[in-house]
């Protein structure tokens, strides 16, 4: 009986630890399955909230990166290369070297005429020194740029110079009338003033709209934008001599109305303004935006909104 009895006893033993054992490995099983389940759904949604970020990046960015909350990081995909921004500021470009090529021709042909056909009857040598000290305004230009920025804006400054540059390009054939009576140095004064003038203005405008110009795109792009510039510049600075050229010698001839007169350079001188009025018009219709770098109105809104 006592033997029986123990034998019983270690039967009971090893059920339960059959049992234990069972129950150990279906506990292990079940906890394996749930780590890999909570693992598998973190990643899923690890994988949802970044899909959902880059969603709602891709829905906050405009044609060209600038998000709403600021300049999205990694490759962008815009559905065009150029936008208002970039052409209106490229085009500004282009006309304006379009403008001071004419300048150029037109100056150095009026400097010739007599003062009875509305010219400034200046020597060639009198006509090339005043043509090249002019130039000395470069480095002014360049030295009150600043200031005139910061005091009255970009776009202030842009069309202040058109203004008064047209103005200048109008009474230029009524210098040598003016100074019919006065000495060759008095003349060459007078024309230096005006012409140093000139190129005072065109290289305050020329540095502005080349600010503009680098404004108006994401810096990924600043150098697709700057090549058109330079592409519209050029081909503009061909065609003004050749425009300018083919004006003057059509109010020269015979057939033009007051040939050969002081009208002619009027007529002539005319041209550059009109095409000045088209430039202010166009710089009306840029983006405020422009004057300031790119993305820089995005931060600023963020920054304001944050705070």
């Amino acid at each position: 009986d006592r033997n029986s009895h123990n034998n019983n006893d270690n039967n009971n033993n090893n059920i339960n630890d059959n049992d234990t054992s069972g129950v150990t490995s279906s506990l292990a099983t079940d906890g394996e399955k749930l780590n890999k389940k909570t693992e598998k759904n973190g990643i899923f949604s690890a994988k949802k909230v970044g899909d959902e970020s880059t969603a709602d990046a891709v829905k906050n960015s405009d044609d060209v990166g600038n998000t709403k909350e600021g300049v999205v990081s990694g490759p962008k995909k815009t559905k065009k290369a150029f936008g208002w921004a970039p052409i209106s500021a490229c085009l500004t470009y282009g006309l304006l070297s379009f403008v001071n090529s004419i300048d150029h021709l037109l100056c150095t042909l009026i400097m010739q005429r007599p003062q009875s056909n509305g010219g400034l009857d200046m020597s060639t040598s009198s006509a090339g020194l005043v043509l090249s000290t002019s130039q000395v305004t470069t480095f002014l230009g360049n030295a009150i740029l600043p200031g005139l920025s910061k005091r009255f804006g970009k776009f202030g400054v842009l069309k202040t110079g058109l203004v008064i540059m047209g103005i200048l390009f109008f009474i230029t054939p009524f210098v040598g009338q003016l100074v019919s009576s006065a000495t060759p140095g008095v003349i060459s004064a007078s024309v230096w003033l005006l012409l140093g003038l000139r190129n005072l203005l065109t290289v305050v405008m020329f540095s502005v709209v080349i600010v503009l110009v680098s404004n108006s795109t994401a810096p990924e792009r600043i150098g697709s934008v700057n090549g058109l510039g330079q592409t519209l510049a050029s081909i503009f600075r061909a065609l003004g001599p050749l425009i300018a050229g083919e004006i003057w010698a059509l109010t020269r001839s015979g057939s033009a109305p007051g040939a050969s007169t002081l009208s002619a350079n009027v007529i002539a001188f005319s041209v550059p303004v009109l095409f000045i009025l088209s430039v202010l018009r166009l710089v009306n219709a840029m983006p405020s935006s422009l004057a300031e770098p790119w993305g820089a109105a995005a931060d600023k809104k963020k920054s304001t909104s944050s705070s």
